[in-house]
């Protein structure tokens, strides 16, 4: 049932990929995007490629492959997302305009049959969107956060071997999220890890920093405590992290929490806890 094989992309170079592409009337568009589009490839770097198809026959979404020996993330959509997206003017992260509209913005279209690609790639440029703030996705990453940091504290108080490598690879998994958690708190889109450096390093060196010191910690109890204060201020624009007594509530409901449900859910569990509990009649 899973399978993969080698495709003849392999012993093809880029351009040739494309003019072979470019000739199936059913691919509308091809676009080059991140290093390759703007010629700056080094040997780590990959190739990531749109094609817009105007029939999709097949439901292919993502082709991971290699082209010229380097790997290749080819995407596909269909021309009618692309139209949808022409008209979107505002953009979270339910939507998946956003981040394809930024990563538009360095793009370089190969092939274009219809322009329709090219009007999207000159929509990118020109800006004509503002992304919302998702609340909800925010409020999640908030409780996230510090539910994993209080779980993973308590694994690393541990004597037990077991709980304390499994402390460690929770602190290790949780930090890749909190940098995702650190754009999402301070309103500033994201565009993955390579992208992320950057911009700490021209408008957050310290919080860079941080994280350059607590992949380079050995000392257990130092990296703890790294790990804690890259939690702490990635939240920083939203508030402070849990004291370790504090009770907090996540609710199972349909659409966004709103602050009044989570006043009740409050009231509701100290309600239950109480002492007082009213006789049967």
């Amino acid at each position: 049932m899973f399978q993969t094989h080698v495709s003849q992309s392999h012993f093809l170079s880029l351009d040739e990929v494309v003019t072979r592409l470019a000739q199936h009337h059913e691919i509308e568009s091809i676009t080059l995007l991140g290093s390759g589009a703007k010629g700056t490839l080094n040997p780590a770097s990959d190739y990531d490629v749109l094609v817009v198809l105007s029939n999709m026959s097949v439901p292919v979404s993502l082709v991971l492959t290699t082209i010229g020996q380097r790997l290749a993330e080819v995407v596909f959509f269909s021309a009618n997302t692309i139209e949808q997206w022409l008209s979107v003017e505002t953009c979270n992260a339910e939507n998946q305009a956003g981040p394809i509209l930024r990563r538009f913005q360095k793009a370089r279209i190969a092939f274009d049959r219809t322009g329709r690609t090219t009007r999207f790639y000159e929509k990118a440029l020109n800006a004509a969107w503002e992304e919302e703030r998702d609340q909800q996705a925010i409020w999640e990453a908030w409780f996230s956060c510090n539910y994993d940091l209080l779980h993973t504290k308590r694994l690393l108080t541990s004597t037990d071997p077991v709980y304390l490598m499994a402390g460690e690879i929770k602190m290790f998994s949780n930090v890749s999220h909190l940098l995702k958690t650190y754009f999402l708190m301070h309103q500033v889109p994201w565009s993955g890890e390579k992208e992320a450096i950057r911009y700490l390093t021209s408008y957050d060196p310290t919080y860079l920093a941080l994280f350059q010191s607590y992949l380079a910690e050995t000392d257990h109890e130092r990296k703890v405590q790294l790990y804690e204060k890259i939690a702490e201020l990635a939240l920083a624009p939203i508030g402070a992290l849990w004291d370790d007594d504090a009770t907090a509530i996540e609710l199972r409901t349909e659409g966004d929490i709103q602050p009044e449900q989570l006043q009740a859910a409050f009231a509701w569990w100290e309600h239950v806890l109480s002492s007082e509990i009213p006789c049967a009649s």
